[in-house]
């Protein structure tokens, strides 16, 4: 192989890794200090100390825009090793998840204040009655996007399937479903059938479908995902959040495989031995 075969095939290898999956930065609030930065990835695990809560988020993605007459679909799994089956005996409303707006500050202790946007939250209800509430986080709130914030609406629901009960490690997949009509209201789904729900959980003994009622004044764009995990067990557990990235892409570089490091090592030393025989000759 010549000098520039070498060349062009290393160079070739650096463009392949563009096309590596894109990855997220994640941060953490714990309702009283943020830490950013903590990991990355799109399957990542983080500590969530005994009886406290934990807010991970990331606006490392492409700003969702929903114009009229358009949908957003953004899928998610999450699994808790505790927490969860704690929650469905106490009736603990303990894993949220929410699209907001945050109006460009991105930074600072109370830089959640002013965001707006959609959440959903598992209610347990009754053993065995477990469903998912929907609202909508107003402006004027203070500086927690999940605990004791002022300016929430309830949205009117509808659901089917299986009843909502999370336990502790075992795996859940939800895919929602943001819609923008075509007369400009906001609404999760318009149906609670498998075609046009706002909101679906797999991993139940039967899949979960759930959607709410519009509104009409929306918040239509959203430049930040978070989730939330109240551990109200007496030990810390481990949560692991998984994007699937064809439905919400990260906006940063791709970061190449270890084996595409490896590829491009081999290629150097197969220069150098180029180089060295072809200075030998000469």
């Amino acid at each position: 192989m010549t000098l520039r075969r070498l060349a062009v095939a290393a160079v070739a290898l650096f463009a392949s890794a563009s096309c590596f999956a894109q990855t997220f930065l994640w941060n953490t609030y714990n309702e009283s200090s943020f830490s950013d930065a903590v990991a990355s990835g799109n399957s990542v695990t983080v500590t969530v100390a005994a009886n406290s809560r934990l807010t991970f988020f990331t606006t490392s993605f492409t700003p969702i825009a929903l114009t009229n007459g358009t949908t957003k679909m953004v899928n998610f799994t999450v699994a808790s090793t505790g927490g969860l089956t704690a929650a469905d005996t106490t009736t603990t409303r303990a894993l949220y998840a929410g699209f907001f707006n945050t109006a460009s500050t991105t930074s600072g202790a109370t830089r959640f204040a002013d965001d707006t946007g959609y959440l959903l939250r598992w209610n347990p209800g009754s053993t065995g009655n477990g469903y998912l509430e929907y609202q909508e986080r107003g402006s004027g709130a203070v500086n927690s996007l999940y605990n004791g914030y002022t300016a929430a609406t309830n949205f009117g629901v509808g659901s089917s399937g299986a009843a909502v009960e999370l336990l502790d490690n075992t795996s859940y997949t939800f895919s929602t479903r943001l819609v923008m009509s075509a007369g400009g209201a906001f609404s999760f789904g318009t149906s609670s059938n498998s075609t046009n729900y706002g909101a679906s959980i797999s991993g139940l003994p039967a899949t979960y479908y759930g959607y709410t009622n519009t509104d009409a004044t929306p918040v239509s764009s959203f430049d930040m995902f978070a989730v939330l995990l109240q551990n109200t067990t007496g030990s810390d557990v481990s949560f692991t959040l998984t994007m699937d990235t064809a439905t919400l892409v990260g906006s940063y570089s791709a970061v190449p495989e270890p084996s595409t490091y490896a590829a491009l090592a081999g290629l150097a030393a197969l220069g150098l031995v180029a180089w060295r025989r072809r200075r030998a000759t000469v």
